[in-house]
Parts: structure tokens; sequence; C-alpha cells
């Protein structure tokens, strides 16, 4: 993209070309605000311009700012998901190794009575 040199000596009494040359510079620049504030008031056509210009900033503000608090929500649903899962990993593995003591718990009583079954028969 080329740029444009816009020449200091522009003023509110310029041209209508050179006053829009001068919109695009100022508005861009925070500095130069009284300058664009000027050719507001003197240019309906910038005036109008500008309020596009705005517009569409503040819609790009609104946006960015939708696109935090959707962000937000993800990870917070997505930190949810996450210990849910956890969780149940947790309590799977706790309930298998339960589930394996009792067992083992069991096998040892049922051959601790078979083996005093046995002595009794013999």
């Amino acid at each position: 993209m080329s740029k444009v040199e816009v020449p200091s000596k522009i003023g509110l009494d310029s041209d209508p070309v050179e006053r829009w040359a001068l919109f695009f510079t100022s508005a861009v620049e925070q500095e130069r605000k009284k300058v664009l504030d000027s050719l507001i008031a003197v240019d309906e056509g910038i005036r109008m311009a500008n309020d596009v210009l705005c517009e569409v900033t503040q819609d790009d503000y609104e946006r960015a700012a939708i696109f935090e608090r959707e962000k937000i929500l993800r990870d917070y649903y997505a930190g949810l998901a996450n210990a849910t899962n956890k969780g149940k990993r947790e309590g799977f593995d706790a309930g298998l190794a339960q589930g394996r003591n009792e067992g083992l718990e069991q096998g040892l009583e049922q051959g601790k009575k078979l083996l005093q079954e046995e002595k009794m028969n013999t």
C-alpha cells in the first residue's frame, strides 16, 4: 500500500479532496483530534464518514469483548469437563482397587474354609 504525503498547509478552506486526505491522516492519529473535529464541523461527508468509522470501531471492540467472554466460558466449561472426567477416573480406580481387595479377602476366607473342611474330613 502506498503512502500519501499530506502537506501541512492543508486547512479547512482547502478543496474537498485535500480535506478528505487530511481526514484520513487525522483519523489514525489521536494527537490530531482537534483537526479532525474541525473537519467534521465543516464537511458533512467527513462527519458521516467519521460516524461510520466510529461505529465500525465500536463493533470491533464489541466483537472482541464478546469473543473474550465466549473464550472465558469455553475455558470454564472445559475445566469442569476435565475435572468431571478426572473425578470419574479416580472413582473408577478407587472402586476397582476396593473390589480387588474385597475379592482377595473373600478368596482368602473361602480358601481357609476349604482347608478347615479338608482337615475335618481327613
